[in-house]
């Protein structure tokens, strides 16, 4: 039967647009409660419920416990997930109703078009989150940390009444799991006893890179450590993946395809890739926008035109035999660090289960000592006045702030970091033979004015270089790109290219020599 729902117009009425749009929404909220009275009616333990979607569309259901009365991730399910279908089922049965497969499919759909059409999305986070200048960690399925200038708390906790609800939404992924952290004293430079890293310089690094990687909303750079077999590179991966991004899925496997990439990224806040021995060009790409925060697109799953978006900010950390970053546009946004065998800067080597024994035992007590830093450095972060700041400035000013609440002295952290992006010029050096070449070109020269044509023949007469090489173009029509991204390691070592305006002869290229 169809239900026609009409409101009565008063005399003298204009039958506006708007008028309509408000008798559309009157009539939309009157069904709407009539399909939520229904529901409630046939299904009891469906008392208090929200509908609504994710950004991507994905459509969610949030209940509310009977007892506790706020709202968790326990009672937050994705509609299209088999785990809510398992759900209502055994509470039809709990309740001793009649179901059967259609029944409750039924039922879901019914769910799944009111979320979709009520105009309700809500953001989810992926382990951390800001909101009103508080941060938040998500701890457990229904359990969330809240960090502020004065301190941390576990949410809900004793003080919070019957109707406390948190104030962003998260996804809790089944390979993630809980991290519990416990208050006492504990300095957090005690920790460095467990990574295995030669240089001190690099161990405060470490340190605060790993403390800034559950600050969200800023820059987090690709930590890139690389050194031969036995460097200690899983014991690395067991600290980054305990106390930032607990989950049993500990090295992904690295990405084959761009929706790979994505997808990896979307579900695991920490991405941690070993035995890497190349990086393509497609996947420097996502790696560098994932590192410096950037939204996503990829084509929904068994779509033909849906595109998915995908808001990211994810730590990503990449190990190998050899540093395998060479692109400039990546090498920016990350942290070298070398390695070397452990025996070498260890006089007793510790075997790995006795280690990671020893780290579990502590590790409560060590993430807890990481959020009292983060709590302090709230504090110190809007009173530091750094200069110069780097392309990762988001993570230059939290790693300072880190850094003196960790009890470092001011700007030892800032000159280290910078001290680290010099690395960069000379891994470039080392790798580049297109950089080689241009800085062997103007050896003796102060400034050189020509076509890309005759540069090209220039440069690959002086080192006879392998043009098969990816970092070598092949023509001198495709110099203008790589030189680009390079412009800032070029700068380092005092040469600026100038691209001209084409002439009649073909483009133009000024390269002079200048003062760093």
């Amino acid at each position: 039967m169809a239900v026609i729902f009409f409101e009565q117009k008063e005399t003298g009425q204009e039958e506006t647009a708007e008028n309509l749009e408000d008798l559309e929404l009157l009539n939309k909220n009157i069904r709407d409660s009539h399909i939520d009275k229904r529901i409630k009616e046939q299904l009891p333990f469906l008392k208090d419920f929200e509908l609504f979607t994710d950004t991507a569309g994905a459509p969610y259901i949030s209940i509310k416990k009977e007892k506790r009365g706020y709202i968790t991730n326990d009672h937050l399910f994705d509609l299209n997930d088999k785990v809510f279908n398992e759900w209502l089922t055994k509470c039809f049965f709990d309740n001793d109703l009649p179901s059967s497969n259609s029944n409750v499919s039924k039922i879901i759909k019914i769910l799944r078009a009111r979320a979709r059409v009520n105009n309700n999305s809500k953001t989810f986070h992926n382990r951390i989150a800001e909101h009103d200048g508080k941060f938040y960690y998500n701890n457990s399925k229904g359990s969330i940390i809240e960090i502020t200038p004065d301190g941390w708390s576990k949410r809900p906790g004793p003080g919070d009444n019957y109707d406390y609800k948190p104030p962003i939404y998260f996804h809790w992924y089944t390979h993630q799991y809980s991290n519990n952290p416990e208050k006492g004293e504990y300095d957090i430079k005690e920790l460095l006893k467990y990574i295995p890293i030669p240089d001190d310089s690099d161990k405060m690094l470490f340190l605060v890179y790993l403390i800034t990687a559950i600050i969200p909303k800023i820059q987090h750079p690709v930590l890139h450590c690389y050194g031969p077999g036995g460097s200690g590179k899983s014991t690395i991966v067991m600290i980054l993946n305990g106390l930032i991004d607990p989950s049993n899925s500990v090295e992904q496997d690295f990405p084959l395809s761009e929706r790979d990439a994505y997808m990896l990224l979307n579900n695991h806040y920490l991405s941690t890739y070993d035995n890497v021995t190349g990086i393509k060009v497609w996947l420097n790409n996502i790696l560098c926008k994932a590192s410096t925060g950037a939204t996503m697109s990829t084509r929904g799953l068994h779509t033909s035109s849906k595109e998915v978006f995908f808001e990211l900010y994810r730590c990503v950390c990449i190990f190998s035999t050899d540093q395998i970053i060479t692109r400039p546009d990546l090498l920016d946004r990350s942290i070298l660090m070398k390695l070397c065998r452990v025996a070498e800067i260890v006089p007793e080597t510790i075997e790995h289960r006795i280690l990671e024994y020893r780290f579990n035992r502590e590790k409560g007590i060590i993430f807890g000592a990481m959020l009292d830093v983060v709590s302090r450095a709230m504090s110190i972060y809007p009173t530091l006045k750094l200069k110069n700041l780097p392309r990762m400035a988001d993570f230059a000013m939290w790693g300072e702030a880190v850094s003196q609440a960790i009890g470092y002295e001011p700007e030892l952290f800032y000159n280290v970091y910078k001290q680290n992006i010099s690395k960069q010029t000379e891994e470039i050096i080392a790798k580049s033979t297109l950089f080689q070449s241009i800085i062997m070109f103007m050896q003796d020269k102060t400034e050189w004015k020509g076509l890309t044509k005759e540069l090209h023949d220039a440069l690959k007469s002086l080192i006879t270089p392998d043009i098969s090489k990816e970092d070598f173009p092949k023509h001198c029509k495709d110099l203008k790109t790589p030189i680009s991204r390079m412009d800032t390691y070029l700068k380092n070592v005092g040469i600026q290219v100038t691209f001209l305006p084409r002439s009649t002869e073909g483009y133009l290229i000024l390269i002079r020599k200048v003062v760093q």
